[in-house]
């Protein structure tokens, strides 16, 4: 499987819109407040894996009306919720892993009519020229269905159903396809062996042509890094303390922490994270901490969630049968898999979780009992009995865990949480 690894551009496709569908209902407690193609897999989002194949059009993005000034805030002078009907436009599903060969069949379909992409009967992509761009409009007004949209279009374009292409349809799909990811990301890195940062003297580097380590990292005595499993790519201003073991494939973002003694293994960590313990086959966004001792493993953690001492999330069952998730208790196929933890979840410490455990949104868990199963948007207390955690309290806690990254949280945030928590518990 190959994924992005250099930029292409067809200079008839001019527009592009990246959009949701309803399939973000099935990443939920992931997508509460994040479009599908702010996820990410590799060392990027589904929406970065796009702008590098097609970086040279005029690109939007669609999604839900309440998460539009939100956001505003995460991208860069990318236009959302309006779409220009004057010229033709190509619509990619936001849930679609953008790869060489998707990008490369893509901009070799023929762009005098429309088309229509599928694969296992969803949306991959469709060029719409401007007799059917008033109908997308329409259907963009709501979240479409990917039957609604196959529906009206299908007739008008002329459609291809693909025999392979990458979709993310439940959240542990970042986590299966996040080896494959990275390993295409290290490949379009032009100079690779690169190490920026300090090394200390006692510290140990296997395969060091399968690493890029970014400047301004500091990486101290008796660390072990080991890409001959999988390259390493390590940002900027990243810090790696002492006698840890950090294994690819790996990607650490700009300004993570790795506190000393660590265990780091097939693992994606973003922006500003402070991890700790030992963390196997997980991805966990940014402005997350998992500072102490404890394991997590094949699980997908949000943006600032903050783990206790001890925080322990099990990634196998003592039968070794397959985990099922979800209230529809969906077989994942998995032998391995852990939580999906909702952004601004809090777990106390000594926290245990079992394997195939969604944490919703906001919640605050704590005590000695394992967590298991659905756990609630906005839940407070401990298992199996729990709370609704109050809303003044949430944005208090909110507040202050941003103020130590140095970011304010605005008017807008609040409201948006208001309306969630008025939808979530009434």
């Amino acid at each position: 499987m190959a994924f992005c690894t250099a930029p292409l551009y067809n200079g008839f496709m001019i527009n592009f819109c990246i959009y949701e569908d309803e399939g973000y209902l099935q990443l939920d407690p992931l997508t509460t407040i994040r479009p599908a193609y702010c996820l990410q897999t590799g060392s990027m989002r589904l929406l970065d894996r796009f702008q590098r194949f097609f970086q040279h059009g005029n690109i939007s993005l669609h999604c839900r009306d309440y998460l539009k000034y939100e956001l505003a805030n995460q991208v860069d002078r990318l236009t959302i919720n309006q779409l220009n009907t004057g010229s033709p436009c190509l619509f990619v599903n936001g849930r679609v892993v953008m790869t060489d060969a998707l990008a490369e069949m893509i901009i070799s379909e023929d762009t005098s009519q429309n088309f229509l992409l599928t694969y296992q009967g969803q949306v991959v992509a469709m060029y719409l020229r401007a007799d059917q761009l008033g109908a997308m409009k329409t259907l963009l007004n709501k979240i479409p269905s990917n039957e609604a949209l196959i529906k009206t279009f299908r007739a008008a374009c002329r459609t291809k159903e693909l025999d392979d292409c990458t979709v993310i349809n439940y959240p542990w799909d970042l986590i299966s396809v996040h080896a494959a990811a990275l390993e295409s990301d290290f490949a379009g890195i032009t100079r690779k062996g690169l190490i920026k940062g300090t090394m200390g003297n006692l510290s140990v580097l296997y395969n060091d042509a399968n690493m890029f380590i970014g400047s301004d990292v500091e990486c101290e005595d008796f660390v072990v890094l080991d890409a001959r499993k999988g390259p390493i790519i390590i940002g900027k201003n990243v810090t790696i303390k002492g006698h840890s073991r950090l294994e690819g494939p790996l990607f650490l973002a700009e300004g993570v922490t790795v506190q000393a003694g660590s265990t780091l293994t097939n693992v994606s960590i973003g922006k500003h994270c402070k991890i700790g313990g030992e963390v196997s086959s997980s991805i966990f966004h940014s402005y997350s901490n998992k500072s102490h001792s404890g394991f997590c493993g094949h699980s997908v953690i949000g943006e600032w969630v903050n783990m206790g001492a001890n925080t322990t999330i099990s990634n196998l069952k003592n039968n070794y049968d397959t985990v099922r998730m979800g209230p529809d208790k969906i077989d994942t196929g998995l032998q391995f898999c852990g939580a999906m933890v909702g952004d601004h979840v809090k777990l106390g410490i000594g926290t245990l979780m079992n394997c195939g455990s969604r944490i919703g949104f906001g919640s605050s868990l704590m005590g000695t009992t394992v967590h298991h199963g659905d756990i609630p948007a906005f839940s407070w207390g401990e298992a199996p009995q729990y709370d609704a955690h109050k809303l003044d309290k949430f944005l208090v806690t909110a507040d202050r865990m941003s103020v130590r990254r140095g970011i304010s949280f605005g008017d807008r945030f609040k409201e948006l949480i208001g309306l969630l928590y008025k939808a979530k518990r009434g």
